[in-house]
């Protein structure tokens, strides 16, 4: 970093930072004639810092989105995507859609109400599926709460209701 009190420019790193102090110190503005390297500031070689994302193809769609195209999207699917919690907290549309459907709902409550099945990831599913739940999303508890629903809400009770000596630490 060099600093040069005659003009006040200021060069930092790549870039050149030209400081005018005209009003307070009565001088005249620095000349625009920064050379970083062989190109100057502003002109061709160096590109802007939006050019480098304009050939990005932001606005596909993601992996959550291509899973939900599929007729057979299963929960346990979603769940294996690491955007899952982000996405659902900031209420994907159609993955809230899908959640709230009541198999998905009795999946859910599947995986924290049952003891994991042996294997590296579906043990973490009862995991995933509690941070689903917990994301407060309106839907999916009045799909909890339907009373065309109630298998939902009296399998979780009694799962509540066990003894605490049955209850899997973990689980609890």
């Amino acid at each position: 970093m060099t600093c040069m009190t005659d003009d006040e420019r200021v060069q930092v790193g790549a870039g050149c930072f030209w400081t005018s102090f005209t009003g307070q110190l009565g001088g005249s503005p620095a000349p625009p004639s920064c050379v970083v390297g062989d190109t100057a500031a502003g002109g061709g070689g160096g590109g802007s810092f939006w050019q480098f994302f304009e050939n990005m193809d932001m606005d596909g769609p993601g992996p959550i989105d291509l899973l939900l195209e599929q007729p057979d999207c299963s929960v346990d699917a979603l769940l294996r995507e690491e955007d899952v919690i982000q996405e659902l907290r900031a209420r994907h549309r159609g993955l809230v859609e899908r959640l709230s459907q009541p198999d998905a709902a009795a999946v859910l409550i599947g995986h924290i109400t049952r003891e994991p099945t042996e294997g590296t990831f579906s043990q973490s599913l009862p995991f995933f599926a509690c941070q689903v739940l917990t994301c407060d999303v309106p839907e999916l508890f009045q799909v909890w709460f339907s009373p065309e629903q109630p298998q939902l809400l009296e399998g979780f009770w009694a799962f509540l209701e066990q003894p605490p000596d049955c209850i899997e630490p973990v689980m609890a």
